[in-house]
């Protein structure tokens, strides 16, 4: 699955993703967590705001709230002519 980086915050390790699929029962967009240790990129393990990502969806078993997995590095944003 694709998603937007909405922020991240590279002190404390996790920020949150978006993807328009992801709603909750009312329609709405939810914000989907994302922490350091599921960033798969080699090096400092951060994202940057706006940036692209895929990642596979899980949901925490406590709190049945979204949450990625496996994130790595979407693909680029195609050059406007």
């Amino acid at each position: 699955m694709q998603g937007v980086c909405k922020w991240f915050d590279a002190k404390k390790g996790y920020g949150f993703l978006i993807n328009p699929e992801v709603v909750d029962d009312e329609g709405k967009a939810r914000d989907i967590f994302v922490h350091w240790t599921k960033i798969t990129m080699e090096g400092f393990k951060k994202l940057e705001q706006g940036e692209t990502v895929e990642f596979d969806l899980v949901f925490a078993e406590d709190t049945g709230k979204p949450q990625a997995d496996n994130v790595s590095r979407g693909p680029a944003p195609s050059p406007e002519n």
